[in-house]
C-alpha cells in the first residue's frame, strides 16, 4: 500500500496473529446484524466475551487473505462492499494512489455470503455521503441494497457510512431505505 492507505491495511500474518488472540481468550465473533438483534432482545444471554469483525469496500484481497483465515478459524465477519465497483478497480481512491487495487468479484461475494460472512452495503461508489445533495446521497444508500439484494437473493441489512461521515439526515435515509444497523469509524 502506499504511505497514505498504509494506516488503514494489515499483513494477513498480523491478522492470524489477531485472531489467535480472539480465540486463544475466548472471543465469540458476531456479525453486525447479530450483535445488533442480541442487544434488541429482552433478556438475551450474552456469549463470553462477543467481538465484530468488520471490513470496508469489498477489495479483492479479502477473499485471497482475510477470508481464507477467518476460515481457518471458524470466525465470520461482517463485509460492507461497495457495490459500483464489484470486478472492477477501486477507482475513488485514485488521488490516494491506491486506484487499481483489485475489487471482489460477485461470484466471489456470494461464495463468501454462502460461508456465513455478512454482507452489508457501503453505497454505491463510496461517497462522503453527508455532504452529498440529498437526494444523491439517498440513491447511493438506496441503490447499493438493491444490487446487494438482487446478487445474493436476501434481505441486507446492514450498512457502513464511507469515511465513518454522517449526519442526522443521512441516519434518517439508512433507517429509511431499510438497514437495521449502520457503522462508522
Amino acid at each position: 500500500p502506499t504511505t497514505s492507505f498504509k494506516p488503514f491495511t494489515l499483513t494477513p500474518a498480523r491478522f492470524a496473529t489477531h485472531l489467535t488472540h480472539l480465540r486463544t481468550h475466548g472471543y465469540t465473533v458476531l456479525t453486525v446484524t447479530q450483535l445488533c438483534a442480541a442487544m434488541n432482545t429482552p433478556g438475551y444471554t450474552w456469549p463470553a466475551h462477543p467481538v465484530v469483525l468488520t471490513f470496508d469496500d469489498g477489495f479483492a484481497d479479502f477473499y485471497t487473505s482475510a477470508f481464507p483465515i477467518l476460515g481457518d478459524y471458524g470466525f465470520t465477519a461482517t463485509l460492507h462492499i461497495t457495490t459500483g465497483f464489484v470486478g472492477a478497480t477501486s477507482r475513488w481512491l485514485k488521488a490516494a494512489g491506491e486506484g487499481a487495487r483489485p475489487m471482489l468479484t460477485w461470484s466471489q461475494i456470494r461464495e463468501i455470503q454462502a460461508y456465513g460472512i455478512e454482507c452489508g452495503a457501503h453505497t454505491q461508489h463510496h461517497p462522503q455521503l453527508d455532504i452529498l445533495p440529498r437526494q444523491k446521497a439517498y440513491q447511493e444508500i438506496t441503490l447499493a441494497k438493491f444490487t446487494l439484494e438482487q446478487q445474493l437473493g436476501q434481505p441486507v441489512t446492514s450498512f457502513a457510512y464511507p469515511y465513518g461521515y454522517y449526519d442526522q439526515t443521512v441516519r434518517n435515509m439508512v433507517r429509511i431505505a431499510g438497514y437495521r444497523a449502520a457503522c462508522a469509524l
